[in-house]
């Protein structure tokens, strides 16, 4: 398990370098505080002194993508503060800080002081973490300051203050960084403050989390930090489709990376095979499971059919055919790969890779497979949610190749699609309570637990109404709802652990691909339900989703429970709100039919309101009220469906 954040500390990111701090800002070398380049720890210490004693921390605030403002106060032996210290950081050029000291009745004069310790480790090694002369010396060229005098890894200066005049320094580290462009993206009002709050924090953290690929000067949206500044397949695909509302230009840049990626030969030890989109490439250097850095690796059973739902939705929101034409021989080869890797009866099937990961669905964790009596689940299995993604992406890739005049082609698709949703009702279709298995074992027995994965069907068609039915009143049940969204693992269940990574935890992501699904299928009340729980549970963290938190009921614990080792911030756990607004909504564009389909579950006296929407060349606003909406702009030649 990664090292854990602090609970109430901070963390930011910008290009691909990352802070993460105590609560009053300190870097004390404990859990995963430091400051990050990539992946490696820089700075491991991290202290402001004042008078040769730690400023009093007052509070702090996220002011922008990668800065911080914290306020500290100096008291000397007055029984009444003496001075006020702001401390303003950012991230957007390397590491920088400004510091301005303030007093309010009599002069005064302080020493102030920065103490550094370099760092060495990369984030899965910071146990083993040694201080070399050479850290030190590289972070001692690297350390300026202006207003302060350097020694080593030391910043001192002598500050007169004047009541009303504040006296100030700033300091920082030069880090070798590329920031990416940050365009505009599409402008969200909402009458609900604390919906409105937790868009804010999305957006910086999709600024902070951008990084430019070396290799193609293709920009990507790093998984999280500061463990995964590096490009994730299945990470970057899930965030960039549950933000299309943000800007569907992100997916386009996310499907092109993984293309030029797309494996081509096959190799025993990275996974790489004809077809296959790559699960984690590091762009530092640190290596993935010893491999060398830079090097991509493929395991993932999850991320290939997700590469060609992504094309299909981003032709959906308007991205132009000539973008995509010369991507639809690698949606092909995707849809091969995914044939070829199946279970006797044609489901796309995970195979343990020895000294790598062993269930290659987005539950990886070694323990994510479990029979009803709670041992886990040993070999190949085929999880549930991977064939709704495949049935998925044969639909996706039936409209693609449509698009592009292949009728035969996108015919010949669709039959296979419903050839295998019938074998899927045949093998994966389990009696009460459990209604639809987990995964099929290795030797094809359904295995008939109660978890998070069956949520992410209802976004498909691979499940009938009638069952899509019964499966939302299961995932609502005591058992499966925790009051901030569903667990992975039903509380009912033998394994369940509410602080289990992937048995008994909360994902926000999870629930809003969920939450997409029941917009999708038209359940209103339950997705009215689920979205008032996850902003609920953005108030409660600041506004800015965890990655996960645990599974402990809402009426026994009313506050959430953090996971230790929960990233932050984090691609797709950010990419929450965007999907709420899009599921309240019931926003469904189809620009290659010349449609946009809404679908308003907002309450009479709830508004949202989207501006500069951009659907390929077309820019809509779209102003939603109650049941009632309205869509303005370049709106020529569309239909526009408001259904009730």
């Amino acid at each position: 398990m990664p090292s854990s954040i602090p609970e109430h500390g901070w963390s930011m990111a910008g290009a691909g370098v990352a802070l993460v701090t105590e609560a009053d800002g300190t870097i004390s070398g404990e859990e995963a505080t430091g400051l990050y380049h990539r992946d490696r720890r820089i700075v491991s210490g991290m202290r402001l002194l004042v008078d040769g004693q730690p400023p009093v921390y007052l509070n702090g605030a996220a002011t922008g993508a990668a800065t911080h403002r914290l306020t500290y106060g100096h008291w000397g032996d007055s029984p009444d503060p003496l001075a006020v210290i702001v401390r303003e950081r950012s991230l957007n050029n390397g590491y920088q800080e400004h510091l301005s000291i303030h007093c309010f009745r009599d002069p005064i004069s302080l020493q102030v002081e920065v103490h550094l310790l370099a760092g060495g480790g990369t984030v899965y090694h910071l146990d083993q973490e040694t201080h070399s002369p050479e850290d030190a010396r590289l972070l001692a060229e690297a350390l300026w300051a202006d207003g302060a005098a350097k020694s080593g890894l030391t910043l001192k200066t002598n500050l007169s203050v004047n009541p009303g005049t504040p006296s100030s320094f700033s300091w920082g580290i030069k880090i070798d960084v590329e920031m990416p462009t940050v365009r505009p993206s599409t402008l969200v009002t909402t009458g609900d403050s604390r919906l409105q709050r937790a868009l804010e924090s999305s957006a910086w953290t999709f600024e902070a989390l951008t990084v430019q690929e070396p290799r193609t000067g293709i920009s990507f949206l790093a998984a999280g930090a500061p463990h995964f500044l590096a490009l994730f397949g299945r990470d970057a695909l899930f965030a960039s489709i549950l933000s299309m509302v943000a800007d569907p230009r992100r997916t386009l840049e996310t499907i092109e990376i993984l293309a030029s990626y797309q494996g081509k030969d096959r190799h025993p030890l990275t996974l790489e095979d004809h077809g296959r989109i790559l699960h984690e490439l590091r762009i530092g250097d640190m290596g993935v499971f010893d491999l060398d850095p830079g090097t991509a690796y493929y395991g993932s059973i999850d991320a290939t059919p997700l590469f060609v739902v992504a094309m299909s939705e981003a032709l959906c929101w308007g991205i132009s055919p000539s973008q995509l034409e010369p991507l639809l021989p690698m949606a092909r080869s995707a849809i091969a790969w995914c044939r070829a890797h199946t279970d006797k009866f044609g489901f796309i099937q995970s195979v343990p890779h020895d000294g790598g990961i062993a269930n290659q669905n987005w539950k990886d964790s070694g323990d994510s497979i479990v029979r009803p009596d709670g041992s886990v689940v040993q070999g190949a299995t085929s999880p549930v949610e991977v064939q709704g993604y495949f049935h998925q992406a044969l639909y996706g890739l039936a409209e693609l190749e449509s698009a592009f005049g292949n009728r035969s082609e996108a015919a010949a698709l669709f039959n296979e699609a419903e050839t295998f949703a019938e074998r899927f009702h045949q093998h994966f279709l389990v009696d009460e309570p459990c209604l639809v298995a987990l995964a099929l074992d290795a030797s094809g027995e359904p295995i008939p637990v109660r978890a998070s994965n069956v949520g992410h069907l209802l976004g498909t068609d691979l499940i009938t109404d009638e069952l899509a039915g019964r499966l939302v009143d299961r995932l609502f049940s005591e058992e499966e709802f925790s009051g901030w969204g569903v667990r992975t693992l039903a509380a009912s269940e033998a394994a369940y652990n509410p602080l289990g990574y992937h048995v008994g935890s909360v994902w926000p992501h999870d629930n809003a691909v969920l939450l997409r699904g029941l917009a999708h299928r038209r359940f209103d009340s339950q997705t009215r339900r689920l979205a008032a729980a996850l902003v609920e549970l953005a108030v409660a963290e600041r506004h800015q989703l965890p990655e996960l938190l645990g599974g402990f009921p809402r009426t026994q614990i009313p506050e959430p429970v953090p996971y230790p080792a929960s990233a932050r911030p984090q691609a797709w756990a950010a990419a929450v709100p965007y999907q709420i607004v899009t599921a309240l909504l019931g926003l469904q564009p189809e620009i290659h039919h010349n449609r946009v389909r809404i679908h308003s579950v907002l309450k009479d006296d709830q508004r949202i309101k989207i501006s500069r929407l951009r659907l390929g060349e077309r820019m809509i606003d779209i102003d939603a009220r109650g049941s009632d909406a309205t869509v303005s702009g370049d709106i020529d030649g569309l239909t526009i469906s408001v259904e009730t």
